[in-house]
């Protein structure tokens, strides 16, 4: 049983996820490490759920979790999301990323790493890290704090590919054909047989031995399976199942293959039956992380006191620029306050342009100045 969405079905899945477009962010739960529900509230179509298991699968749902503490990563990303509109939602290429687009106050990025480990990744309007789920150092990559993000790219996009593209990629494959589509083209194992069995073709052929004809054949069939119309099913063998499918899948032809309403909620159905992958951190990976969270706490906390002591600086040149007019001003409300009372002092204090207003029960004066 496989253990995480194909790049395939992201694709399908995203057809799906477009209807929360527009859509107001309310929450963010996080009931396991990488677990995560965000709430939308759509106008005119109430709540929608959309399920982020990190490094596996997403789709979108009718269940959220209730009664949990949040997380540190939880707290930042409710911190810097809750209230966004959600402007956008794409699949990367023919990557296992999927890319949420917010605005509130400001741009920003959500990637959703479904392969290997995976990661969720905030990124502000330039794709300036700003924090994920994972620091990690990668061959050609950094996922850390203020590094542009940047994601692993797919020899040829299976989704705007052309015969010519297939031919070159397959000529310079040193794989099986079904390993080359399942991993150079993306299409994952299922996906990759299924595209052998609709062109004909012996699946551990050598790539490089394959005739133009054939490799027409394998062209059309990849537009074939990227472009075919929505039709969700659940494959059962028995009391298994086998896989949840965009649409039906001759590999399993022979076995109960059941139409579902959704794509997500076959998703839902297969990966709630599926055996769960326990992660594991290290402990460095923990410390390692712990100490990255902790330090872009803190350059939050400086960038605000770099802030606060901005205003405060313009409050003090303000001071001193208007300071012998609001020395005369005391020195005279003062006297005027021993001789003849506050009352006295407001009158004559409402006259000056400087004062904005008088608190006689506090004997208290808030000046305007600019």
């Amino acid at each position: 049983m496989k253990a995480a969405l194909a790049g395939i079905e992201l694709h399908y899945l995203v057809q799906e996820f477009q209807e929360l477009l527009g859509g107001r962010l309310e929450t963010i739960y996080q009931p396991e490490p990488d677990d995560f529900y965000f709430v939308f509230y759509i106008p005119s179509r109430g709540k929608r759920i959309i399920r982020l298991v990190i490094g596996k699968c997403c789709y979108l749902t009718g269940e959220k979790p209730s009664g949990i503490t949040p997380a540190p990563f939880c707290l930042f990303l409710r911190k810097h999301l809750e209230g966004a509109k959600l402007t956008g939602i794409e699949q990367l290429e023919g990557e296992r990323i999927l890319k949420l687009s917010f605005d509130r106050d400001g741009k920003s990025s959500l990637y959703v790493e479904l392969f290997g480990k995976g990661n969720l990744i905030l990124c502000d309007a330039l794709s300036s890290i700003r924090g994920a789920l994972h620091y990690q150092k990668f061959k050609g990559r950094d996922i850390v704090p203020k590094a542009k993000y940047q994601y692993p790219r797919l020899k040829i996009d299976p989704y705007s590919c052309s015969p010519k593209d297939v031919g070159h990629l397959l000529k310079e494959s040193s794989l099986s054909l079904v390993k080359s589509l399942a991993a150079e083209v993306g299409l994952g194992g299922v996906y990759a047989e299924e595209a052998c069995l609709r062109a004909g073709i012996e699946k551990n052929s050598l790539p490089g031995s394959l005739v133009d004809g054939q490799i027409k054949k394998i062209a059309a069939v990849l537009k074939e399976m990227t472009s075919a119309q929505l039709q969700p099913h659940l494959i059962c063998k028995g009391q298994e199942i086998l896989a949840a499918s965009p649409f039906s899948l001759e590999i399993f032809k022979g076995d109960d293959s059941k139409p579902f309403p959704s794509l997500s909620g076959a998703m839902e159905e297969f990966f709630k039956h599926a055996q769960p992958e326990v992660k594991k951190q290290s402990s460095s990976e923990k410390e390692r992380d712990r100490l990255v969270r902790l330090l872009l706490i803190q350059e939050e906390n400086l960038a605000g006191l770099k802030v606060k002591e901005q205003e405060e600086r313009s409050k003090g040149d303000l001071l001193f620029s208007h300071y012998q007019d609001i020395q005369s001003l005391l020195q005279e409300l003062q006297g005027l306050a021993k001789e003849k009372g506050w009352k006295e002092v407001e009158s004559v204090a409402s006259a000056n342009k400087i004062v904005r207003h008088i608190n006689l029960k506090d004997k208290t004066i808030a000046l305007e100045l600019d």
